[in-house]
């Protein structure tokens, strides 16, 4: 039913039926039953997509808190949490906060799985971004560039995911005025391009 409303565009419908949900499982389980999880995170899901940031922050921390209890901190779950949450603040303007919690999501992936640094770069690519917001270039550059060197190595010969770094970091570049070095990406992911799409 839900995902009918969903792809219906009723998301004010989605939200209620979440709210409605949540309210049967607390009082059917009690306040802090590990089945609250997925009730939490679909109406914080639903509450960013609402633009209601706060809201959406309130319960993905309510889940944070579940599920800390239920796995500890060294697992997936609270990971993509404190994502979610870093999302939820860089759209809510609130981009000081929104890289503390992407560094506390680096930090979460490190420790559940050192080995899978594919979550870590897609959340320092993350990261980035709001470092651009800020203007805190020097910054962003560097994760671009760890970004970009990590998909490369990881996707040989080529991925659209490291064009698309390449890109992101052409741009800075050539925001900067730091022309040459912007063509010079451009170049090796107009290669990098190429090679994918001829495999």
């Amino acid at each position: 039913i839900l995902v009918q409303l969903i792809k219906r565009e009723y998301i004010f419908e989605a939200a209620e039926y979440y709210e409605r949900a949540l309210l049967d499982t607390e009082q059917r389980f009690g306040g802090d039953h590990k089945r609250l999880t997925e009730r939490l995170r679909s109406l914080a899901d639903t509450y960013l997509n609402l633009g209601r940031y706060d809201d959406a922050e309130r319960h993905y921390r309510r889940e944070l808190d579940l599920d800390l209890k239920e796995y500890g901190a060294d697992e997936l779950r609270p990971a993509e949490l404190l994502r979610k949450l870093a999302v939820n603040c860089a759209r809510a303007g609130r981009l000081d906060e929104a890289i503390q919690w992407y560094q506390q999501a680096c930090q979460s992936y490190q420790r559940y799985d050192p080995d899978n640094t594919v979550a870590i770069a897609d959340a320092q690519w993350d990261m980035a971004h709001e470092y651009i917001a800020q203007r805190r270039f020097d910054e962003a550059r560097a994760l671009y560039q760890t970004v970009r060197d990590y998909y490369v190595q990881h996707y040989r010969p080529a991925s659209w995911v490291a064009v698309d770094v390449m890109c992101d970091l052409a741009k800075l570049e050539r925001e900067q005025g730091r022309l040459d070095e912007a063509e010079a990406l451009l170049r090796e992911g107009r290669r990098y391009g190429k090679v994918f799409q001829d495999k």
